[in-house]
């Protein structure tokens, strides 16, 4: 009665809709350790409380480490240790919800279109130059 579980994919403008109804995000990443997920800026975006499992490795730890509420590392080793941090922090954010979130001025333009754009764009200027 607590969590509701939709499968089916929902249309974008949608699930930005679903983000800022929900009163905690999840984010589960990959055992590949270069593996990104591409929801975490439209996650960290809809400034609520985020709870991220990712791999130690993953190029999202650095951004998630000071913008999650609760960021469980794991590694190739037996997860029991990443299941009980999890477990223990879950608790405590869980008491606390809803509650909406701060998001810092850099991580707000990290996230923003006009720099995802720009990094896009310094991309294919380096293609294009490297082909000519």
């Amino acid at each position: 009665e607590s969590v509701v579980e939709q499968t089916d994919r929902v249309p974008y403008f949608e699930a930005l809709q679903l983000l800022k109804d929900a009163d905690l995000l999840l984010l589960i990443g990959s055992d590949d350790p270069q593996y990104t997920a591409s929801k975490a800026y439209p996650y960290l975006l809809a400034r609520k409380p985020l709870v991220a499992i990712i791999h130690e490795r993953s190029p999202l730890v650095p951004l998630l480490a000071s913008n999650a509420h609760v960021l469980v590392t794991f590694g190739d080793e037996e997860p029991s240790a990443a299941i009980a941090s999890l477990c223990e922090r879950l608790g405590a954010l869980l008491r606390d919800l809803p509650t909406t979130v701060a998001l810092s001025d850099e991580v707000a333009l990290a996230c923003s279109a006009k720099e995802m754009t720009r990094r896009q764009c310094a991309l294919f200027d380096r293609v294009v130059a490297e082909a000519a």
